[in-house]
């Protein structure tokens, strides 16, 4: 198995996107932490399926906004495994609505979880990978930040922002072994 003794964090990871990443993920020989917010029956669900096909998972509740709860979630990844090669930062929001009618409180959320999330995880797991000498981040994105999209100016400009935080972070962590995409998927 191509990632056989490597293991992951994927955020966002009890539904969607994350939840088939992390399934993935799992399939390719990873050991997997499906972070989710507050549906642990979903979170479990996925780790069951990963552990029914004989992979290894477990589930972590964690607000990826909160600087305390990345770190204890990365915590609880080393404590049980000892390494963190893999990030994949997919936990999003969105509050749609258009400009003048967008609330700050939108805003900020949108921004809290969906960039501000991004760069607490990153920078929590990038001492484990440095560590190492190796790493893999993955940030989902979303065409919204290439193209924008009618009343979603909050959740278009955190999703460019993801754009410009990945590239300056590949650069930045080049030399230590890690790389650092974007992906930016169209509504699914």
């Amino acid at each position: 198995m191509p990632l056989s003794g490597q293991v992951a964090i994927v955020t966002g990871g009890s539904r969607g996107i994350g939840r088939a990443i992390a399934c993935e993920l799992a399939r390719q020989g990873a050991r997997v932490v499906v972070n989710y917010q507050s549906n642990a029956a979903a979170a479990e669900e996925v780790v069951a399926q990963i552990s029914a096909a004989g992979g290894s998972a477990f589930a972590h509740a964690a607000n990826v906004a909160d600087q305390q709860a990345v770190a204890g979630m990365v915590d609880a990844c080393l404590a049980r495994w000892g390494q963190l090669d893999m990030l994949v930062n997919n936990a999003g929001i969105t509050a749609d609505a258009p400009m003048m009618r967008l609330k700050p409180e939108q805003w900020r959320a949108v921004m809290d979880t969906n960039l501000t999330g991004v760069f607490l995880c990153c920078q929590a797991a990038l001492a484990p990978m440095r560590a190492r000498r190796y790493g893999r981040i993955v940030n989902i994105g979303s065409l919204a930040g290439l193209a924008g999209n009618v009343g979603q100016v909050n959740y278009a400009a955190a999703k460019a922002g993801l754009v410009g935080l990945t590239r300056a972070l590949a650069r930045e962590v080049a030399g230590d072994g890690i790389t650092a995409n974007v992906v930016a998927p169209g509504y699914i």
